[in-house]
């Protein structure tokens, strides 16, 4: 199947990360487990400033969260190499982002 998506290409696929090791289930678990945790500390920062604040005081968190996850999700389609310290950044982010 073809297509425009630079990380679905065949490269990619083909092309090793530096100093990476083998992946294995249980590691992509811990790290799936890890990228969760923190979406959901940054939505129940984002929902605690929602309930006892209200909506006004969200708006500028869940901007900068659409903004900021943008940013950081093109730099790790870009920088596959940099994923491992870009990944957390992106998925608190994503947690603030999803309050909105």
């Amino acid at each position: 199947m073809r297509t425009s998506n630079p990380m679905m290409k065949e490269s990619v696929f083909a092309q090793s990360i530096a100093g990476a090791e083998t992946m294995t289930l249980q590691g992509a678990v811990n790290k799936t487990i890890a990228l969760l945790a923190l979406v959901v500390i940054g939505a129940s920062y984002s929902w605690n400033l929602f309930y006892n604040q209200g909506p006004a005081a969200v708006q500028p968190w869940m901007m900068g969260g659409l903004i900021g996850a943008f940013i950081f999700a093109l730099v790790t389609v870009f920088k596959a190499s940099w994923a491992p310290k870009t990944a957390p950044i992106y998925a608190v982010l994503e947690g603030l982002a999803l309050v909105g």
